[in-house]
């Protein structure tokens, strides 16, 4: 499933990271209130969000009828999607060189 995250840049304005290219097409369609911008990659809101929460509850529910898993936080979208793992995974177990064994040596 693809997913496409819904964040705040440091000014409060909603910016959308959105992967897919038809995830894309789909929030930047004609007349849409959205637009990509090229500095950044992000999709951002065309004009002053005055209602931003509207705007982004639109937006999301397009993209969950067309089956994008909607993650929405307060962060930066770039923050959120480069955080390391909540679980540290543990490293893989010591393997031997093929032919030895775990007896003493010499």
């Amino acid at each position: 499933m693809n997913s496409v995250v819904f964040g705040r840049d440091l000014d409060g304005t909603p910016l959308i990271n959105v992967l897919s290219q038809h995830a894309a097409r789909l929030l930047l369609q004609h007349g849409s209130p959205w637009l990509l911008d090229p500095e950044s990659g992000l999709c951002r809101p065309r004009g002053p969000a005055g209602d931003s929460e509207n705007l982004v509850g639109s937006a999301a529910t397009l993209l969950r009828a067309y089956g994008y898993a909607i993650t929405l936080t307060s962060a930066h979208p770039w923050e959120y999607a480069f955080r390391p793992p909540t679980k540290p995974v543990p490293p893989p177990a010591p393997v031997l060189p093929p032919g030895r064994t775990a007896g003493p040596t010499r």
